[in-house]
């Protein structure tokens, strides 16, 4: 039982996650935790490392509209399509809103973001609470 309990531990401390619990609210829709989590985890699982404004998804984010993502002001931004109830995993229209972290293993959560209300296909910052 005692191998079994450190293996687990071993196992949930390789195993980087966002900290906190989040919500975000992009327009008409709302996303929970698990959704914001889930999305940043299905794009670090695709590219680890994303280092090029690309047209797949997960790509490094400019930020030329300037959105303030207090908790990522320094490193690099990722950009990932949001949705509700599962991740996004390619293969359709990636939709208006994204989920912002920042490059590396911890899997920082910045904030989310749509094309909602923006004009030139730009976009804006959705409301987030943590």
């Amino acid at each position: 039982m005692k191998l079994l309990s450190t293996l687990l531990t071993a196992i949930l401390v390789a195993i980087p996650a966002v900290s906190a619990a989040h919500t975000c609210h992009c327009g008409d829709t709302s996303y929970d935790n698990n959704e914001i989590v889930g999305a940043i985890n299905e794009g670090y699982s695709k590219n680890n490392s994303p280092t090029k404004f690309s047209g797949g998804y997960p790509h490094k984010f400019g930020n030329t509209e300037n959105l303030s993502f207090e908790d990522c002001m320094e490193g690099t931004l990722v950009e990932y399509p949001l949705k509700t109830k599962t991740p996004w995993k390619g293969g359709s229209r990636p939709g208006a809103d994204r989920v912002v972290y920042l490059l590396g293993e911890d899997k920082t959560f910045c904030g989310c973001m749509t094309h909602t209300g923006a004009k030139h296909n730009k976009f804006v910052e959705c409301e987030k609470s943590s």
